[in-house]
């Protein structure tokens, strides 16, 4: 039972994580759907991701005292009840709207997935079960790109929306039928939760992922019109390089595990960011040519994903009593991250018209982020 309990899991994480960065592979649809701009349909994905970062740590500190299948159950629901609304949507306003419903529900589920799942098993199984949720959740970020391109080009964009719906009603039955009603947590307070950020290392490694993810989002979001309208490649040839990217991205993950027990967390990082910000500058400068686009989009998708086993590991590592703190907080500056990066990467649009300027913008941005992550491993060889 605690076997189907973690599949049906992993399946819910990745379902609620499609409907997340799915909307920046399919913006020319959505933009031409509602008749907005490619950078005002790209707010959707800014939205989504602020109401993500803020929602998750707040409604998880003032729900402690309700029962956590319930509250699961009551998150699936809105979750769906959200994607309906996308399904109805026709205009763009009522669009955004659904996008707050589903990132709040998106938020819950994933929060909830994470702490949840834990309980299920025993504690020297339960970083294995983070690892499999984690990679459940990437791989609906990376993949759901290409499989939201190839959906809509053929059946149109509101397609994923009706196979979101229907997956979920079938994982809430099972959800409702299997899942134990049982299952307590620890009651700790927002207030106490926060003073892991008075910690320099701890708050520098956070700001390590904020702006590597505003440095990525500056770019990634906005990497179909790049795809179709400067290299003028077809929406099926977008769809290769983004399904190279995503499976890029998967073997990243499990890649960055196997670095870190053999060369450590701080080592992994610095590598990883590094080559990623390399990796990056480079495609400004062969994306004319197919191959060599195809191979670094492949170990741009790889290196941009790697970094989430380090980065757990590194800050469970910096402080198991904050821990708990460290690991949804992390979520959440992910998604101010994608937010802030997906915001610039529209006003860049607007005031420069150039995608070039946006890989150029990100990548210094990426490196911001590699300057945090050198002061945080300093100051942790202080202690």
């Amino acid at each position: 039972m605690v076997r189907l309990n973690i599949i049906i899991i992993c399946l819910l994480c990745f379902v609620a994580g499609l409907t997340e960065l799915v909307i920046s592979g399919i913006l020319p649809y959505i933009a031409e759907e509602f008749d907005v701009s490619i950078g005002t349909a790209g707010q959707a994905v800014t939205i989504f991701a602020f109401v993500f970062a803020l929602s998750g740590p707040l409604i998880i500190a003032f729900t402690t005292h309700i029962n956590r299948k319930k509250l699961f159950v009551g998150f699936i629901v809105l979750f769906i009840l959200g994607n309906l609304l996308t399904l109805i949507s026709s205009g763009f306003y009522l669009f955004m709207a659904s996008r707050v419903i589903l990132a709040v529900g998106v938020s819950m589920i994933i929060a909830l997935s994470l702490s949840l799942s834990v309980k299920l098993v025993p504690v020297h199984r339960q970083s294995r079960v983070i690892s499999i949720l984690i990679m459940a959740i990437s791989a609906s970020l990376v993949l759901g790109i290409p499989i939201g391109i190839m959906i809509s080009e053929y059946l149109g964009w509101k397609a994923i929306f009706i196979f979101v719906t229907i997956v979920c009603t079938i994982i809430l039955g099972l959800i409702i039928k299997y899942f134990p009603s049982n299952i307590t947590i620890e009651k700790v307070t927002l207030l106490e939760q926060s003073k892991a950020l008075l910690d320099s290392r701890i708050t520098f490694a956070h700001l390590t992922t904020f702006f590597f993810f505003t440095g990525q989002s500056i770019f990634y979001i906005y990497f179909t019109p790049f795809i179709t309208e400067v290299l003028h490649y077809s929406a099926s040839t977008a769809s290769m390089l983004y399904l190279a990217y995503g499976v890029s991205a998967v073997f990243g993950g499990a890649m960055s595990g196997i670095l870190v027990e053999r060369i450590g967390t701080k080592s992994t990082l610095v590598i990883v960011i590094l080559f990623y910000t390399l990796t990056m500058l480079s495609i400004s400068v062969t994306s004319n040519w197919f191959v060599i686009m195809f191979i670094n989009t492949g170990i741009w998708g790889m290196l941009g994903w790697a970094i989430n086993t380090p980065q757990q590991t590194y800050l469970i590592n910096l402080s198991q009593k904050y821990a708990s703190f460290n690991q949804t907080f992390s979520t959440s500056t992910i998604q101010f991250g994608i937010a802030m990066g997906s915001l610039l990467g529209a006003l860049l649009l607007g005031a420069i018209e150039s995608y070039y300027v946006l890989i150029w913008i990100g990548s210094s941005v990426v490196g911001v982020g590699f300057i945090c992550l050198l002061i945080s491993i300093k100051q942790s060889q202080k202690i």
